[in-house]
């Protein structure tokens, strides 16, 4: 008899241990979730309109970025892969934090 309530008392301190690991490790989990979201929520990014020469007309690109120069890269980088394929050069790159709007449709300035 003594046998069966020592193997219940060990089979509940595990159960214990167990539950309170699972648990640390979803609280760890969560705690890294909400860091990666106010990381995410600090980065905010605005509109900059890249404005183009394409042979007979200009073209104007949004890209979203955190900053002046995260902007530059991402153009230099959009225009690469256009001229792989046709004639297109800089002209420049605006900032437009309150937004840009083209007919009847409107970019948000910041995401």
């Amino acid at each position: 008899m003594i046998g069966v309530i020592m193997q219940t008392i060990y089979f509940i301190q595990d159960y214990r241990e167990r539950r309170e690991r699972e648990q640390a490790a979803r609280r760890a989990a969560h705690d890294e979730e909400m860091n990666t979201m106010e990381d995410q929520a600090q980065e905010t990014r605005t509109l900059w309109m890249l404005v183009c020469d394409a042979e007979h007309f200009s073209e104007n690109v949004p890209i979203y970025a955190t900053s002046e120069e995260d902007a530059r890269q991402r153009a230099e980088i959009w225009l690469k892969k256009q001229q792989e394929t046709r004639r297109i050069t800089f002209d420049e790159l605006r900032h437009c934090p309150d937004g840009f709007r083209l007919g009847r449709s409107m970019l948000p300035g910041t995401l």
